[in-house]
């Protein structure tokens, strides 16, 4: 068995890797956190550079998610384990050391956890998402709707893991507050 700070150590370090704000910067942005939104996710991304690179970041950033949480597996961790290394993932993700703090909103990097978890969970995931986003056409909108669906999928098909779930949507969530404050037209 691994140990648990070794673990999450690597989880957090993974996280935090910026895919988005690297790719930006090879592109030509020199900090993609001062432009658009302001976000190194793939959205931000796409608005500044096209949407062929709204799939390449995404898929980056839930690559390296899956690849921590499948290998945690793979040497025999418990779910628990699982949970608190995903969870140092999404803080990795969200407050990145190489960025200062600043980060993602972690929809890819919980699209990751998902699909190492369980693949069944990332097809739900990416139905859902893409359901939303074809009716809403708003990114932001299309992440709420399956925060607030994937517990309830996870109770059902998965569930050592609803508190992970549940906690992948609250943080989730949280990391967007600034998206339903702009579309209520509270900022």
């Amino acid at each position: 068995m691994l140990d648990i700070f070794l673990v999450n150590g690597i989880a957090y370090v993974v996280g935090a890797i910026p895919v988005g704000y690297c790719i930006a910067r090879i592109c030509g942005i020199d900090n993609i956190t001062t432009q658009g939104s302001g976000n190194i996710g793939a959205t931000n991304v796409a608005r500044l550079l096209g949407a062929r690179f709204f799939l390449l970041v995404f898929f980056l950033d839930a690559l390296k998610a899956w690849a921590v949480i499948f290998w945690i597996k793979g040497v025999g961790c418990s779910p628990c384990v699982i949970s608190i290394a995903s969870a140092s993932l999404l803080v990795g993700n969200g407050c990145s050391l190489f960025l200062r703090g600043k980060g993602g909103k972690g929809v890819a990097t919980a699209a990751g956890i998902y699909a190492a978890i369980q693949p069944h969970l990332f097809f739900v995931f990416g139905l859902v998402w893409g359901a939303s986003l074809f009716i809403t056409k708003t990114a932001g909108v299309a992440s709420l709707v399956t925060m607030l669906v994937m517990p309830v999928v996870t109770y059902f098909s998965m569930p050592p893991f609803i508190a992970l779930s549940c906690a992948i949507s609250c943080w989730v969530i949280y990391r967007h507050k600034n998206n339903f404050q702009k579309m209520l037209g509270k900022k």
